[in-house]
């Protein structure tokens, strides 16, 4: 990436990540494509390069890990074509370093900056020397997040799950206990326990008519953490049942989601926006435009490039604390 670009001008970017091209659109809602709708708003050219379907597809018969080879050089093919003035990097884990130094050839760090979803110490722990270590917060984009469940004037479920309970014994108690202990919930779950998953429009469409969807992630101790659940849930204005995690309280405000710190506050809480559908409303809607104004995916966009190309922000953001520099 040559040092003298700016962000202030169009970018040519490409972009690696997991986009499940042979899984055919399933994977639309992730961080990765929100992203793209983000640096395209702020007036930069993306292409998309994925290593798991290159390997795949690059591979003598069709069995990903026989193509890893073929699939790294592929990508130095791609930036000897493409010249991109950023190389961005997503749960690529096929990629190898040499690879990156190949296409980095004057730099003495493989990276110029990570960006991950937590925060606090684990900032400091990632950042290596030359490497800047970053808050990455979880996109809202409004090409994407479509619907509006504050809207609804009834909801055909009460509360909405969608995630992987296995190998998580906590976990399961604890959606075991809400599902099963908590009178007349209307409670609708996918994939944990054993139920369909659901991807696509399909998963957008469920958000669209549910009161409430629970923001449950794995861990509630990694200040600014969350799984990017929260972004589906408030950019389709769905009430945001989330644990009061440090960071996460900064970034929206207090009657903005639903915040609980154990099970019976929690349900307490849907108690309480059952019986009184309006105040659901409420805050599902404040919610919504918190998340659309704070964590806009063009102002993450621009607020990423600033902090990797140039090594400042370039605009303000709430989570502009949660950046170190080794």
């Amino acid at each position: 990436m040559p040092s003298d670009l700016s962000a202030s001008r169009p970018l040519r970017i490409l972009h690696c990540a997991v986009y499940g091209l042979r899984r055919y659109f399933e994977l639309y809602p992730n961080i990765e494509q929100r992203l793209n709708q983000g640096f395209a708003r702020a007036g930069h050219f993306v292409e998309r390069f994925s290593p798991r379907d290159v390997a795949r597809a690059e591979a003598p018969v069709p069995i990903r890990a026989l193509g890893v080879g073929r699939m790294n050089e592929r990508l130095v093919e791609a930036c000897r074509n493409f010249e991109p003035d950023l190389l961005l990097l997503g749960h690529c884990e096929l990629i190898t370093a040499d690879t990156i130094r190949r296409l980095v050839k004057d730099r003495a760090t493989v990276c110029h900056a990570v960006f991950v979803t937590s925060g606090g110490e684990a900032l400091r722990e990632i950042a290596a020397v030359g490497c800047i270590a970053a808050h990455l917060p979880n996109p809202v984009d409004v090409t994407i997040d479509r619907e509006r469940s504050f809207e609804n004037k009834v909801w055909a479920h009460d509360l909405f799950f969608a995630g992987s309970e296995k190998g998580e014994p906590a976990r399961t108690a604890f959606l075991r206990q809400l599902r099963d202990e908590t009178p007349g919930l209307r409670f609708r779950i996918h994939k944990a326990f054993g139920e369909p998953t659901i991807s696509g429009h399909a998963y957008f469409r469920a958000l669209g008519t549910s009161m409430m969807g629970l923001n449950l992630s794995r861990r509630w101790d990694v200040p600014w953490y969350c799984s990017d659940r929260i972004s589906h849930l408030l950019g389709n204005g769905v009430l945001a049942l989330t644990p009061r995690t440090p960071g996460l309280t900064d970034l929206f405000g207090q009657d903005a989601l639903g915040w609980y710190d154990n099970l019976e506050e929690l349900r307490r809480l849907i108690d309480e926006m059952r019986h009184n559908p309006e105040e659901a409303r409420r805050r599902a809607r404040l919610g919504w435009e918190q998340a659309r104004e704070r964590c806009e995916s063009g102002l993450v966009a621009r607020w990423m490039l600033g902090v990797a190309m140039e090594g400042r922000q370039v605009v303000d953001v709430r989570w502009g604390d949660q950046v170190h520099v080794a």
